[in-house]
């Protein structure tokens, strides 16, 4: 190559190395266009219609509607038929739940009656745990053992669920219902039912000692017949669920989940700080389409017990997960309205927050999971932030006072003096903290103590002492900033990832602090930084990458560093979108300083 050709070609790398440097300096400093980038993409890919779907079996959860599957007519008796398979001879626990007087036998012997009728009163108290109002204990052998069920129609429900259960209330796993014994007859069902039979005329108490022949001998799938009865076992009838459809995961962008409650309010203020009245108009349409179609996902979560049917969190309402971050938007609105049209939303959940969520003894918010009355570094910015506006929407002192209260009592817990970060879980029996520094748990301690040092008049008495607490852990936090300006999966760790929805949180954390007088203006280059190795993970089509997936308190680095990441997943886009919105600011607080 000669001298000409070469110099020619260093030109030319020259120029665009500074190419780059411009186009990256101009996306820097035009965090807006990259906001609505993402907005944009929320907003063209949000599904408003429904795909119907047959109701599947979740959490173990075995549902048997005889209603739907026969007439109800009462005091008819129909039966329901299943086989659970076990690797060894074992003793199993079972967790139960009926409309109707019910018998139960496993391999021919009676482990179960109860001839009263009654509510289904089941419930999911966290994620997976289900209480039961009633449970049974059967011995299994090694095997296939059969299941046969006896219900009696007696009111306007005829349900039963089962499902074997551990101490701690989740599935056991290693048994499960199915017709494996019969696959010869390619059978798509884990239930085959049979009936109904007519017990009309006889007193309900003395139904189910009644004897019908599918309890003399099984043959299922084939004619039965003798003197008296002719019938044939059945596949229950499946119910259909209205289900969203979703471009990421299983979270539609317009469900009820505790990200899309920081979306929507994320998307709601940036529409207010930059004039988009679009943006406004989807963040309205969102609260409109919950609100209009409320009563019938209610009767779906409620009377076909979907427990993984759209918007289950709205009516579960068992965890802040399910109440204080998915009501954001809703409580915005009203705020920005003046509005009570949001109530019948936002008043149940203040409710629950205060009167019904679990608490340790000194008033602490925490969880029954993964041990009962453990302290979740995530559930800071579950309820904080409904809070602090549920004190400006009433005008009551109390919601201040409990943001406040639960931002001191956390701190307490899982704030680490020598790392000066949050442990992701604190257990009351050991009085102990989880080992591990998550970055999305210390980003929610982050982003909801901003709210709270924003919203809260600097008059109350805990004002100063919670600004302390923020100032201590932004100049812990920085300490782990990764050269790139990331921060990592484990904050401590940066073997692990480059994790978005953390840096996003840290990011909107530094830059609203620095411009609030909160923290040093010596933090602006990190601010800034965060934000500049943030676009590396954002596309030109406005998808966000290398979120973490909702992660449970870990016993091992191992199980943080092996967590999914999913494109655009919710739980960081508000985040990333907010971060943008607070850099904006910040660069031009810097402008206007100069």
């Amino acid at each position: 190559m000669d001298n000409r050709l070469l110099k020619l070609l260093i030109l030319f790398l020259a120029l665009s190395l500074l190419f780059w440097n411009c186009r990256q300096t101009e996306e820097f400093s035009n965090p807006a266009e990259t906001v609505e980038l993402i907005i944009d993409n929320v907003v063209n890919t949000t599904e408003w219609d429904f795909q119907f779907v047959p109701q599947k079996t979740v959490l173990g959860v075995q549902i048997i509607d005889f209603g739907r599957t026969y007439n109800l007519r009462k005091n008819s008796v129909a039966y329901s038929l299943s086989y659970l398979k076990a690797e060894k001879d074992t003793t199993i626990s079972f967790g139960l739940d009926h409309t109707a007087p019910l018998k139960i036998w496993i391999n021919n012997k009676p482990v179960y009656v109860n001839p009263k009728d009654s509510d289904i009163e089941f419930e999911e108290i966290a994620y997976g745990m289900i209480e039961f109002p009633a449970s049974f204990k059967a011995n299994l052998q090694a095997g296939h053992n059969k299941i046969l069920v006896k219900s009696v129609c007696s009111n306007s429900r005829w349900q039963f669920v089962i499902r074997p259960i551990t101490e701690d209330l989740m599935h056991e796993g290693s048994v499960d219902f199915s017709l494996d014994p019969l696959n010869s007859q390619n059978i798509s069902a884990d239930w085959l039912c049979a009936g109904p039979f007519d017990g009309e005329g006889k007193n309900l108490d003395k139904i189910l000692d009644l004897q019908f022949p599918p309890e003399e001998e099984i043959k299922p799938v084939c004619l039965f017949s003798n003197n008296e009865y002719r019938f044939n076992w059945t596949i229950p009838q499946k119910n259909t669920l209205a289900k969203i459809n979703s471009p990421y995961e299983d979270w539609a962008y317009n469900g009820w989940h505790y990200s899309i409650g920081a979306l929507m309010m994320a998307i709601l203020d940036y529409s207010e700080i930059e004039a988009t009245p679009d943006y406004t108009n989807y963040v309205q349409k969102y609260t409109d389409f919950v609100n209009k179609h409320k009563k019938y996902f209610r009767w779906q979560y409620e009377d076909l017990l979907a427990l993984r049917g759209s918007y289950h969190r709205l009516f579960r309402k068992n965890m802040l997960d399910d109440t204080g971050a998915p009501a954001l938007s809703f409580i915005s609105l009203a705020l920005k309205n003046n509005s009570s049209e949001y109530s019948q939303i936002i008043e149940p959940v203040a409710s629950y927050i205060m009167e019904e969520q679990i608490r340790l003894e000194d008033g602490t918010l925490c969880r029954p999971e993964p041990v009962k009355y453990t302290v979740w570094a995530d559930d800071l910015f579950m309820s904080v932030p409904f809070l602090l506006r549920m004190a400006e929407l009433s005008g009551e002192e109390q919601y201040y006072d409990e943001a406040t209260s639960q931002i001191i009592s956390f701190t307490e817990k899982l704030y680490n003096e020598e790392k000066e970060l949050f442990h992701h879980g604190w257990f009351s029996k050991t009085s102990s903290c989880s080992p591990v520094f998550w970055g999305r748990a210390n980003g929610w301690v982050v982003w909801a103590i901003g709210e709270a040092l924003s919203i809260l008049p600097e008059e109350h008495p805990d004002y100063s002492r919670i600004k302390q607490i923020y100032q201590k852990h932004l100049n812990g936090l920085i300490q782990f900033q990764d050269e790139s300006g990331m921060w990592h999966q484990v904050l401590d760790h940066p073997e692990s990832f480059a994790e978005t929805s953390s840096t996003a949180m840290f990011t909107l954390g530094l830059a609203r602090g620095i411009r609030e007088g909160w923290l040093s203006r010596d933090l602006t280059d990190n601010a800034l930084l965060a934000w500049q190795g943030l676009q590396k993970y954002i596309s030109e089509e406005g998808v966000v990458s290398s979120i973490c997936k909702g992660t449970g308190i870990g016993k091992t680095l191992e199980f943080y560093f092996t967590r999914p990441t999913y494109p655009n997943d919710p739980r960081g886009l508000g985040a990333v979108i907010y971060a943008g919105m607070e850099i904006k600011k910040l660069n031009e607080f810097i402008k206007n300083e100069q």
